[in-house]
């Protein structure tokens, strides 16, 4: 029994701290969150609904669901996501409010700054977990608790090329569940975009994340003909290969789909730890100036 109690602390140490992280495949689709600070010119009003699931065919696999609306008002930008995470029986749900602010450096390049704050609640549901004493003390109840969750970010935006920087997770918890305090994470991406004139656009990208001595870095790069349609791949330092596609469907709706499997011969065998995400994109505003875009991205 002790073995197995280990066991599960173990695990609900490693859940905290994945299940706390925006682990997504078309984070340059939303960087919003990732980075509080990060700022679109367009449109107006954005929202965004994403559906990730992880691991097809294992039983209890991971999926995840994101809502994020935004709205920029003269320079300013407020936001609400709500995410709701589920890693087996382990559940978590993350309410936040952002809020961002630009700063006009030139007629093309600006800052922008921005914070976050809401919740974070997770729950264990040990009472549907197998145990392989019957009766063991630790499935006789479910496991919850609540933390406060802050963030803090700043992007950087000039021609062709987009900076961003963030720190994610700074909270404390509100339950008596001292040890669940949320793991902060500490991110860095950048993007550019090649031939921002032509039809054809090439827009290469990077993440760095780290949190408790661990990190992760994801490069790739996107295409995308017009207003239409884009294709894109990305590979991380796990791996992790990556497959993008998507369209516009009508005037300032946009659907997108990411597959995701594993390369690594360490973890399963390549190909055998699918993941495949969709989402959706609604945007609109009172400036036509980029009326269909997905984000920006399909802006210079």
């Amino acid at each position: 029994m002790k073995k197995i109690a280990f066991a599960i602390l173990c695990l609900c140490q490693l859940l905290s701290a994945a299940g706390q992280d925006l682990n997504i495949n078309h984070y340059p689709f939303y960087r919003d969150g990732l980075n509080p600070g990060s700022f679109i010119q367009s449109p107006d009003v954005n929202l965004f609904l994403l559906y990730n699931r992880e691991f097809m065919g294992f039983a209890q696999e991971p999926n995840m669901q994101v809502f994020d609306m935004s709205v920029n008002l003269n320079g300013n930008k407020l936001g609400l996501m709500v995410l709701n995470d589920m890693i087996g029986f382990d559940i978590t749900q993350n309410v936040k409010l952002r809020y961002a602010r630009r700063f006009l450096l030139s007629e093309k390049t600006f800052f922008s700054l921005g914070l976050g704050s809401g919740a974070i609640h997770r729950n264990l549901r040990a009472t549907k977990m197998s145990f392989e004493e019957e009766g063991d003390p630790m499935s006789l109840q479910d496991y919850a608790h609540t933390v406060l969750d802050f963030d803090f970010g700043a992007e950087f935006h000039f021609s062709q090329l987009v900076l961003g920087m963030s720190v994610n997770h700074l909270g404390k918890p509100l339950t008596r569940f001292e040890e669940t305090s949320p793991v902060p994470h500490y991110y860095a991406y950048g993007q550019y975009t090649f031939f921002s004139r032509s039809l054809l656009r090439f827009k290469p990208n990077v993440l760095f994340r780290y949190w408790r001595d661990t990190y992760w870095v994801e490069a790739g790069v996107l295409a995308f003909y017009k207003d239409h349609f884009w294709l894109g791949s990305s590979y991380t330092n796990n791996h992790d290969l990556t497959f993008m596609a998507g369209f516009r469907l009508v005037r300032n709706l946009h659907l997108g789909y990411a597959f995701k499997s594993s390369m690594s011969a360490e973890i399963l065998k390549p190909w055998s730890t699918n993941s495949h995400e969709i989402f959706l994109n609604f945007g609109f505003s009172g400036n036509n100036r980029f009326p269909n875009s997905v984000r920006n991205m399909f802006s210079d």
